[in-house]
């Protein structure tokens, strides 16, 4: 039985989570009271990664398709905006794929926000954290595990015409699925 884990799938998930293309608007007017708007596009390409590391320690990419649970994987996903304007007030988003655990300290860039649920709409800065009652009843409040992640969010306040914007992050493989 194989046992790589296959991340095609995965592929076609994210692209339906507002990862592969998205329509924005930007606002063209400084004037807020009589705001023009132009439909503009926002594509993406989003490619993983398998990163391995030599005898000396040194780290390397090979694009990949499938892996083995505990293998370490890096999504990057360039954002364009292939516009003739600017976009404004952006967000970008790069799921957390079932069957892996994002790994602490490797978003870029580092000010990423994260939500425990996939098409949620409450993103908390990283680290996640809950109130929970402890043995005396009070509220305590603890840090959530990273496999509790299920998506990434980044924000820009600009996104030039032709610009892009790249967000990455890491994860490790912890089963099939």
């Amino acid at each position: 039985m194989n046992r790589n884990f296959r991340l095609l799938a995965l592929l076609g998930l994210m692209m339906a989570c507002e990862l592969f293309v998205a329509t924005c608007f930007a606002n063209t007017s400084a004037d807020k009271a009589v705001a023009s708007t132009t439909v503009a596009t926002l594509s993406s390409e989003l490619t993983v990664f398998l990163v391995s590391k030599d005898a000396k320690g040194n780290e390397s990419l090979m694009p990949t398709t499938s892996a083995a649970p505990g293998a370490v994987l890096e999504y990057q996903a360039v954002y364009k905006n292939n516009s003739k304007n600017a976009l404004k007030e952006l967000e970008f988003d790069l799921p957390i794929p079932n069957g892996t655990e994002l790994i602490k300290d490797t978003t870029f860039p580092k000010k990423a926000k994260a939500s425990t649920m996939v098409g949620g709409t409450l993103f908390a800065d990283i680290p996640l954290s809950k109130v929970v009652k402890d043995a005396q009843n009070k509220d305590k409040v603890v840090v959530l595990p990273m496999s509790d992640y299920k998506i990434l969010r980044w924000s820009s306040a600009e996104l030039a015409a032709g610009q892009t914007m790249l967000v990455k992050a890491r994860v490790i493989v912890i089963n099939k699925n």
